[in-house]
């Protein structure tokens, strides 16, 4: 469809569906054709639960769509915050 009219329309419709398949799980951001998807969670075992189950969640949606999801460009970045020290107000 490169050059014609309907191509970037039909690939924003396209692009546009994986967030309503792993809104209940996790949430993403798209830009261009970016897709972001954040898991947060201060529990480390439900963190590493809802992350697998939003990548089974795309991973899913990517099959039903008949895509592959490009592994080799596609990263994890794990973000961990220390815990600020509570402090007696005496």
């Amino acid at each position: 469809m490169r050059g014609s009219v309907l191509g970037p329309l039909l690939f924003l419709i396209y692009i546009n569906d994986p967030p309503v398949s792993i809104s209940k799980t996790a949430k993403s951001i798209l830009f261009a054709d970016d897709t972001n998807i954040t898991v947060t969670n201060e529990n480390k075992t439900e963190f590493r639960h809802t992350l697998q189950l939003a990548m089974i969640e795309i991973n899913n949606w990517f099959q039903s769509n008949c895509l592959t999801l490009n592994y080799e460009k596609t990263h994890l970045l794990h973000f961990v915050t220390k815990k600020k020290p509570k402090y007696n107000n005496r």
